[in-house]
């Protein structure tokens, strides 16, 4: 399964999910809170940051640069 797997396994093949509000963050990047219900009922909060690619084969696309779990959750 993989790093993922065993630090979010909710993510993967989630029942349900919630994209809270977007911040705009001063680099322009973005952040925002992720609510999830996992294949067996289990909930978890997450909070994503992302940021365009400046350069490459996929320059100008959002990439996930932080991923971690929500306080409390």
């Amino acid at each position: 399964m993989g790093a993922i797997g065993n630090y979010c396994p909710e993510l993967l093949n989630c029942r349900s999910y919630a994209i809270g509000p977007e911040e705009q963050l001063p680099d322009g990047g973005a952040a925002f809170a992720v609510s999830v219900v996992g294949q067996k009922g289990d909930a978890a909060a997450f909070d994503f940051v992302l940021q365009r690619q400046e350069w490459g084969l996929r320059k100008g696309s959002w990439q996930t640069k932080s991923l971690t779990r929500a306080e409390g959750a």
